[in-house]
């Protein structure tokens, strides 16, 4: 009944979030990697790539609200908290992802930007 729909409603809140952490943690550096054929100094910033989608997928774990509020204000306030751990997720992994790409030579972005969404 009533209480099986907000168990499941639950089961699917927290298995959204749960999805956008998995997703940002499960960028593909080895497919980037290979791709761009990086140098030192770009491997160096890769590393920053991966600990900042590393530190964004925890901060979506933990941050995101898995609760499924009953009243109307309290699912906008989810709403809200859902919302604001995303942005700073990708206030976390923004300026890596930036540093990282103006690092790479010209031929290098041609094959970033050629990875597919399945690929990266």
């Amino acid at each position: 009944g009533s209480d099986d729909n907000q168990q499941q409603a639950k089961r699917d809140l927290t298995q959204a979030c749960g999805e956008r952490a998995s997703g940002i943690a499960s960028l593909p550096l080895q497919q980037i990697e290979r791709a761009v054929q990086p140098d030192e100094a770009q491997r160096a910033g890769l590393k920053e790539l991966q600990d900042a989608t590393s530190e964004a997928a925890n901060l979506l774990r933990s941050d995101c609200p898995t609760d499924r509020a009953l009243t109307p204000v309290g699912r906008l306030q989810a709403m809200e908290q859902r919302l604001d751990a995303m942005l700073r997720a990708v206030q976390t992994v923004q300026p890596a992802l930036e540093k990282f790409y103006g690092s790479l030579g010209d031929e290098q972005k041609e094959r970033f930007n050629r990875l597919s969404p399945a690929e990266g």
